[in-house]
């Protein structure tokens, strides 16, 4: 994990989407993507090699929904709902 790797998740993101759990709006990190790179690398790095995540990270509410053509795990969706 380092910076380039985070500046492209960044610059992907779809400024069309929700925010998340911190209600920060991807268009907002978008545009300040170079000023918050460095800080969020050594966040995820830090997760990463102690191994933990904070609560907010962890919490999720994840459904299942199917097809209506068929219930069969290959038309599968997952939701996960914040």
């Amino acid at each position: 994990m380092d910076d380039k790797v985070v500046m492209k998740k960044l610059r992907k993101l779809r400024q069309d989407k929700s925010p998340g759990a911190d209600e920060i709006q991807p268009r907002y990190l978008k545009e300040i993507a170079e000023d918050v790179c460095h800080a969020l690398t050594i966040i995820f790095r830090k997760s990463l090699d102690h191994g933990e995540i904070t609560e907010d990270w962890r919490i999720a509410n994840v459904l299942a929904l199917f097809s209506r053509r068929d219930a069969s795990v290959k038309h599968l969706i997952i939701v996960r709902l914040v």
